[in-house]
C-alpha cells in the first residue's frame, strides 16, 4: 500500500485527478456490466418464463373445464355392446367428422389395444371423439401423451385405446 501512496504522491495534482476520475468511471462500468446488466437480463428472462407459464396454466384450466363438462355429460357405461373390432371402430370414427382431414396413424397394440397418433389435432375435437368412443363403444384411453402446439387449441397426441 505504501508503494501506491508513494507513487500517487509523486504525480501532479492534475494527473491524480484524472486517475481518480478514470478509476471511478471504470468502477461504474464494471458495476454496470458485471452486476446490473446480468441482473436485468435474468429478470427479463424470468418475466418471459412467467408469462409463458401463465398462458400454459390458462390453457390447462380451460382444458380441465372441458374435461369436467364432458365427464358430466357422458354416461358411465356404453349404450350398447359392440362386437366390431376395435381397430375397425377407431379407423371408421377417425375417417368421419372433424378428424377426417387430420393427419393420423393408427396401428394395433397387441390383441386388446390400438395406438393412435395425431400430428396436430384440435384438442376439442380429440376430447369429443374420445367421449363418443367411450359412450357408444365402451372404448377407453389406456395411455395418453399430449404436446401443446404453438397454435391455440392444437395438440400433438399419442394415445392407446382399449376396451
Amino acid at each position: 500500500m505504501t508503494i501506491i501512496s508513494n507513487w500517487l504522491s509523486q504525480l501532479e495534482p492534475r494527473e491524480r485527478h484524472t486517475l481518480l476520475v478514470g478509476a471511478l468511471v471504470l468502477s461504474a462500468l464494471l458495476l454496470y456490466f458485471l452486476v446490473w446488466e446480468p441482473f436485468q437480463a435474468a429478470r427479463a428472462q424470468l418475466a418471459n418464463i412467467i408469462a409463458s407459464q401463465e398462458r400454459d396454466l390458462q390453457w390447462m384450466q380451460q382444458a380441465a373445464g372441458q374435461i369436467r363438462q364432458l365427464r358430466a355429460t357422458q354416461s358411465a357405461k356404453p349404450t350398447r355392446a359392440d362386437t366390431t373390432s376395435l381397430l375397425a371402430i377407431i379407423d371408421s370414427s377417425t375417417r368421419a367428422g372433424d378428424l377426417a382431414k387430420v393427419s393420423k396413424r393408427i396401428e394395433p397394440q397387441g390383441e386388446t389395444g390400438v395406438r393412435v397418433s395425431f400430428e396436430t389435432v384440435r384438442f376439442t375435437f380429440l376430447v369429443q371423439w374420445l367421449a363418443v368412443l367411450h359412450t357408444q363403444h365402451g372404448i377407453q384411453v389406456q395411455a395418453l401423451s399430449l404436446e401443446r402446439d404453438a397454435a391455440p387449441d392444437m395438440v400433438k397426441a399419442r394415445l392407446t385405446l382399449g376396451r
